[in-house]
């Protein structure tokens, strides 16, 4: 089985997230709490395929203050100069893979013209009209978000799928209806990257009394994350990489 590296790549981070959107605690502990956290492009390099999961947010200055919210991005973690840093041209990428379409997560597609992206099909439904709660986090589509962009380029899942040969995207409906983790094959086992269904290390390793915590930003029932939560039991990775937690940069890379 071809077996792949992982590097955590940043494209920006925002330092006033509101804990509360990342830990489901009911505890008042995390009223008006604010934390760090880092927007993370994953790239896997395997022999013959160059695969990101996730592309980061837009542009600060339009997509984020436009749209959403400004963050900060230094010119090094432009997604396409981060790459450079690793002699990765935007067109030897063969492969994205969308966890979700929040737009912190899918603003770069359109910058990679090769490669073909995965996303599950309940996503894009979601992403096209959003419950009202969830509205702020989607880029509203008469504005041609990116992912809108590169439609004709896009393989709509329905649950999970194998990508290629080690790489595989499981269905997992949790921070959003139509999200997908993703689980890489690697020297040292299998890692998945859990995307913002786990935002922090914590989510999964428990705090509080729990053993692991949702999203406090959910459009699956409590149910249906806990069911998830028991197929990442099931799949039993000997790594969990999540969605936002700054602590990922304590490697380079993975497996």
């Amino acid at each position: 089985m071809t077996r792949y590296t992982i590097r955590p790549l940043s494209t920006g981070h925002y330092d006033e997230a509101e804990l509360a959107f990342h830990y489901y605690l009911p505890d008042p502990r995390n009223a008006g709490v604010k934390i760090k956290v880092e927007y993370w492009m994953f790239l896997i390099e395997g022999v013959s395929s160059l695969i990101l999961v996730d592309t980061g947010p837009g542009d600060p200055e339009t997509w984020g203050r436009q749209f959403h919210h400004f963050y900060d991005r230094a010119p090094d973690q432009v997604p396409i100069t981060a790459l450079r840093k690793h002699g990765i041209e935007p067109q030897d990428i063969d492969i994205i893979i969308n966890t979700h379409l929040h737009w912190a997560n899918c603003h770069a597609n359109h910058l990679f013209p090769s490669a073909t992206i995965y996303v599950q099909a309940d996503e894009v439904v979601e992403a096209l009209d959003p419950v009202a709660p969830h509205r702020p986090f989607y880029t509203p589509p008469e504005a041609r978000p990116p992912w809108m962009q590169t439609l004709n380029r896009t393989r709509l899942l329905k649950g999970t799928t194998e990508i290629i040969e080690g790489i595989t995207a499981f269905a997992m409906p949790s921070h959003t209806i139509g999200f997908q983790s993703v689980l890489i094959e690697t020297a040292v086992g299998p890692i998945l990257l859990a995307g913002d269904m786990l935002p922090f290390f914590a989510n999964w390793t428990g705090r509080w009394g729990m053993n692991h915590i949702p999203s406090g930003t959910m459009q699956a029932s409590l149910r249906q994350y806990y069911r998830c939560f028991d197929l990442i039991e099931r799949i039993d990775p000997v790594f969990i990489l999540p969605g936002v937690d700054p602590k990922v940069a304590e490697r380079e890379v993975y497996g």
